[in-house]
């Protein structure tokens, strides 16, 4: 991995610059859990972040500052963590982590790291549905589709209320 830095905004809004690995240490998905635990919800997101915020923080974003394999990388590190959090009798295999961690990055590049913690707690919590002891690349992804098709219809209904202002 270079040595590439990226700006980015804590939670508490002070801007630093990282390394790729900075990067992970500040942003495994633990430490996102807790660090963005007051975002509840997707109206949450966008009350408390501006939207240049939100896209320094896309997948796009910290693609062009490190690279896709690094995103790609970085996001299997998600789907473990989920694993590992559900523990389930039938698990996902290092192939399946790495293929459904590549269908998220190429699938959805406007995604930003406080909407991947959203879906990603959705997930431990149920929100999309059990798993009955078994998990698979479909169900994550589904989740995925589910969220931004919520979260578009929530971008579209806050642009209606501003231009209603």
């Amino acid at each position: 991995m270079s040595e590439k830095s990226i700006t980015r905004i804590q939670s508490d809004t002070q801007i630093t610059t990282f390394s790729p690995k900075t990067f992970v240490d500040i942003f495994e998905p633990k430490k996102c859990l807790w660090n963005f635990r007051d975002v509840t919800n997707i109206y949450m997101m966008f009350k408390l972040y501006d939207k240049s915020s939100l896209e320094e923080f896309s997948i796009l974003s910290i693609k062009k500052h490190f690279s896709e394999k690094w995103v790609i990388k970085y996001t299997e590190l998600w789907i473990i963590d989920l694993l590992n959090f559900l523990n389930l009798k039938s698990s996902m295999n290092k192939s399946q982590i790495q293929e459904t961690a590549f269908h998220i990055v190429t699938t959805y590049p406007r995604l930003n790291i406080i909407d991947i913690t959203l879906v990603f707690r959705r997930l431990k919590q149920g929100y999309y549905g059990e798993f009955y002891n078994s998990i698979d690349g479909s169900k994550i992804l589904i989740s995925f589709k589910k969220y931004v098709a919520e979260r578009t219809d929530i971008e579209a209904d806050i642009r209606r209320k501003e231009q209603d202002d």
